[in-house]
């Protein structure tokens, strides 16, 4: 990159990132919101309080004690499927990680050049730290897939435990 051109300089804000990307940034977040509407009704279904409270309740979780009380009670209902939903919700955390990651970063492009610059400074106990990775479209839908697989697994297990709730 020779510094003499300014279209090797990387431009920060959305007018210098392309539509692809931002289209993908979008879904990413959108499907986020639905995994984590979908782990409100999986929590809901076995609070076993009436709606509006279970709504009322549930809404005041943040996302990682939403987390944290859904598996709960759903291991504690059906520990049977421990290891299914182990890794169900290590995924969850993976994602709420890497979503929090891609969320909370400043995001540029070349006026020249195919790609997006992630950039994130923070301060950690060893001192400052500068993240600077390339990313594409194609990076950020692989994300936005992933998320969308989960809330339809979730999905699934919402409609066999309320199968069996009616057969009951």
């Amino acid at each position: 990159m020779s510094k003499d051109k300014e279209a090797d300089y990387i431009k920060y804000g959305e007018d210098h990132l392309d539509i692809d990307f931002i289209f993908a940034v979008g879904r990413m977040t959108i499907n986020f919101s639905h995994l984590e509407f979908m782990l409100q009704l999986l929590c809901g279904m076995h609070l076993e309080a009436k709606q509006p409270i279970n709504q009322l309740l549930v809404s005041e979780y943040s996302f990682k004690q939403l987390v944290n009380v859904t598996r709960s009670l759903l291991l504690k209902v059906n520990i049977r499927r421990k290891k299914t939903y182990e890794k169900i919700f290590k995924e969850i955390n993976e994602l709420e990680q890497v979503r929090n990651k891609l969320i909370h970063s400043c995001y540029g492009g070349f006026e020249n050049k195919h790609g997006i610059v992630r950039q994130k400074h923070r301060n950690r106990s060893k001192g400052f730290e500068e993240i600077v990775e390339l990313m594409t479209a194609e990076d950020i839908h692989v994300i936005a897939d992933r998320m969308d697989n989960l809330s339809k697994s979730i999905g699934k297990i919402i409609f066999k435990i309320s199968s069996k709730a009616k057969k009951k």
